[in-house]
C-alpha cells in the first residue's frame, strides 16, 4: 500500500559555484515553479523526546544534533499549480482521487505517494542547472520546525489543537 503524503516540503542545496552568489538572501524563488525557499542557518538543537528522557520509557532519548550546513526549505507546501507545472494535470490515483483535483490551483497538492514525490523531485532536478532538490531529513525538518527555540515545540512546552492541526483530545488519551 502506498503511503499518502498530504504536503511536500523540499529543501534546496546550492552547488559550490552558486552558493556565494545567492546565500546572502534569506529567500530564494525557484524560476520554473515559483516556489519560495527560506534559508535555514546551520546550528544544533536537542532532538527527540523531551518529556520521557529515561532509558526505560523512550527509545528516542533527547540528544544533541548538529546541522552542519545551511539549507533551503520551501516556505509553503507545493501547490497544485506548481505540481502541475512539473507533473501535468493527470489524476495520479483515480482509485482514490484528490478532493481538490479541480479546485483552487493554490491549494496544496494532496493524495500523492512517496513514489510520486520522488518522480516530481527527479523531474524538477532535471530542469535545474545549479541546484538539487530533495526532501528534508528528519533532523533538518525538526530543526526548522523548532524555529530556534529550546522547547519541545516552537510555540512552547505545550501543543493544543488551536496551534496545530490535530485532535488534541485523541492525542492526549
Amino acid at each position: 500500500m502506498l503511503r499518502k503524503i498530504t504536503f511536500i516540503l523540499l529543501i534546496y542545496f546550492f552547488n559550490a559555484c552558486a552558493s556565494k552568489q545567492v546565500k546572502s538572501f534569506s529567500i530564494w524563488k525557484e524560476p520554473v515553479t515559483g516556489m519560495e525557499f527560506i534559508l535555514i542557518p546551520k546550528g544544533s538543537f536537542l532532538m527527540g523526546n523531551h518529556e520521557h528522557n529515561d532509558k526505560e520509557s523512550s527509545p528516542e532519548l533527547a540528544h544533541r544534533v548538529r546541522i552542519s550546513r545551511d539549507f533551503w526549505l520551501a516556505r509553503f507546501e507545493v501547490s497544485r499549480k506548481q505540481w502541475q507545472l512539473i507533473m501535468g494535470n493527470i489524476e495520479l490515483h483515480p482509485e482514490k482521487p484528490s478532493p481538490f483535483h479541480n479546485a483552487n490551483p493554490q491549494y496544496p497538492i494532496v493524495s500523492v505517494s512517496c513514489f510520486d514525490v520522488q518522480e516530481f523531485l527527479n523531474k524538477l532536478n532535471d530542469l535545474s542547472d545549479s541546484c538539487h532538490f530533495r526532501l528534508p531529513s528528519e533532523a533538518e525538518w525538526e530543526y526548522a520546525c523548532r524555529a530556534g527555540t529550546t522547547t519541545p515545540f516552537s510555540c512552547g512546552i505545550n501543543l493544543s489543537d488551536s496551534l496545530a492541526n490535530f485532535n488534541w483530545i485523541s492525542y492526549c488519551m
